[in-house]
């Protein structure tokens, strides 16, 4: 017992001393914790990045479709070659379904300056698809235009740009085109998800007005750098478009009214046959050493108009434009329908036609020299879409174009036997139900028809050569179910 309680006070002793030893030692304070924080100048969703004055917003989104498109027959009429008299690829070589997974990631730093916001967007994508969902592909009867039993797999880059004192600078959004992007798989008119290089500026006034002017690269725009027929290659395609337009907001919704003009570059091919130089009837672009160019225009007029009578959020987008020599600008065409040679377009009825923005149409020969003569593509679009939302959950989006491309009458005399060209009218129509069970997720279904009106004119060899004129009318029609969830 005695040697028990040494025992205890001997160890009391020795901690009390341990005690008063530690507590005579310096002191060390945990790094106090520096916790994210709300930035609420700029709308919801950003937060200040930690040890700095930059607001951040992060978003995204993962998306499934599933498609089908009804089978046609393929006839291939190029607008700059040779028209083909037979069927190149037969319904049964196609497929009728397919699919595409797409997942996004988008950043959007801001930072206030003495000048405003400073901002800088970022938006990656990158997605993985197969049969008429991919665009690679090829067909099993000789032709390269219509997919079948594809997979293909992408990463793109949607958007990349900074926003200063009104300047844009990358790769951003269009400053012409102003339809939203509620169709789930066809809507006629232009978009360009991909966002176009450009370097613009817009000025804000007073009363919801503003105005913006830009150089947008004509690369990015279908058909801009297209001059068919023979042996007139195309250049490199690395000029600009000058791009505006002025526009009004305001609670009931907003107007605008875009412009654009720009050249289509290609080579001189000032080649000389059996002692005959060939020239180009064109004004040489100085910009661009052995090139010629050819001026072309675009003119728009767009808007919304929100009906908050009928529901909340309900609205109606249209618009109207017209092009010579610009087509990319306001048709949708390259992305959707007949004129495609990618994706699920294929006319949806059997013809495939593929425009550009300058044909040669004629030639003349003074004093042994013979010159080109090039003439314009016209084309006309309208659009609309109206948005109802049968309840705050539950909403529709019934889309209607019309596009008509008018190519230039070709001389039968001058131009070689066998080449084709035509104009062409298509309408859409189609209608979708998107159900929104929760913020950020949408489930829908869309259904759209095509009705395709192609009629062309087919050189024919002869003394003297003549013009041979067919039509074709081809419908069809296309379905799609997406699953959409934003974050």
């Amino acid at each position: 017992m005695n040697l028990m309680k040494s025992f205890m006070l001997g160890s009391t002793a020795v901690l009390a001393v341990a005690s008063a030893q530690a507590a005579d030692l310096p002191s060390r304070k945990a790094a106090p914790v520096e916790y994210v924080k709300v930035c609420d100048a700029y709308g919801a969703g950003f937060f200040y990045i930690p040890g700095s004055d930059i607001c951040l917003k992060v978003g995204g989104f993962v998306r499934s479709d599933y498609k089908y498109s009804s089978p046609a027959a393929i006839r291939q009429i190029l607008a700059n070659g040779t028209v083909s008299t037979t069927v190149s690829q037969v319904a049964a070589d196609q497929d009728t379904t397919g699919v595409e997974f797409r997942g996004r990631v988008d950043l959007d730093a801001r930072v206030n300056t003495a000048w405003g916001a400073a901002q800088t967007v970022v938006r990656l994508r990158g997605s993985n698809r197969d049969g008429i969902g991919s665009t690679s592909g090829t067909t099993t009867n000789g032709a390269s235009y219509v997919p079948q039993g594809n997979v293909s797999s992408s990463l793109t880059m949607e958007a990349a740009y900074t926003r200063f004192a009104g300047f844009t600078f990358g790769l951003g959004s269009d400053l012409f085109t102003t339809m939203p992007s509620y169709m789930i798989n066809l809507s006629g008119y232009p978009g360009f998800s991909n966002g176009v290089k450009q370097l613009s500026y817009t000025a804000t006034f007073g009363g919801g007005w503003s105005a913006s002017l830009g150089l947008e690269a004509r690369s990015d725009f279908s058909g801009s750098n297209g001059v068919g027929q023979f042996t007139y290659v195309t250049r490199p395609d690395t000029g600009y478009n000058l791009v505006g337009n002025v526009r009004l907001d305001q609670s009931w919704g907003f107007l605008q009214l875009s412009g654009a003009i720009g050249n289509n570059t290609f080579g001189t091919n000032n080649a000389t046959s059996a002692g005959v130089v060939t020239q180009n009837n064109l004004i040489t672009n100085q910009l661009f050493s052995g090139a010629s160019a050819k001026t072309g225009y675009a003119i728009g007029l767009g808007g919304r108009l929100n009906l908050p009578q009928l529901a909340a959020g309900d609205q109606i987008n249209a618009t109207i434009s017209y092009a010579q020599g610009m087509w990319g600008e306001v048709s949708g065409c390259s992305n959707y329908t007949s004129c495609s040679d990618t994706g699920i377009s294929r006319g949806l009825g059997g013809v495939m036609w593929v425009p550009t923005n300058y044909l040669l149409t004629s030639t003349t020969t003074v004093g042994g020299v013979v010159t080109n003569n090039f003439s314009a593509t016209k084309v006309m679009n309208a659009g609309a879409i109206f948005t109802h939302y049968w309840t705050p959950s539950l909403r529709s989006n019934f889309n209607f174009s019309y596009n008509a491309f008018t190519v230039p009458t070709i001389d039968p005399l001058t131009t070689t036997a066998g080449v084709s060209i035509g104009n062409a009218t298509y309408y859409i129509a189609g209608a979708n139900l998107i159900w929104t069970p929760t913020k950020g997720l949408d489930i829908g279904v869309e259904a759209d028809y095509i009705a395709n009106r192609l009629k062309f004119q087919t050189v024919v060899a002869g003394a003297p050569a003549t013009l041979v004129s067919a039509s074709s009318n081809n419908n069809g029609w296309t379905g799609r179910l997406r699953i959409d969830r934003a974050f």
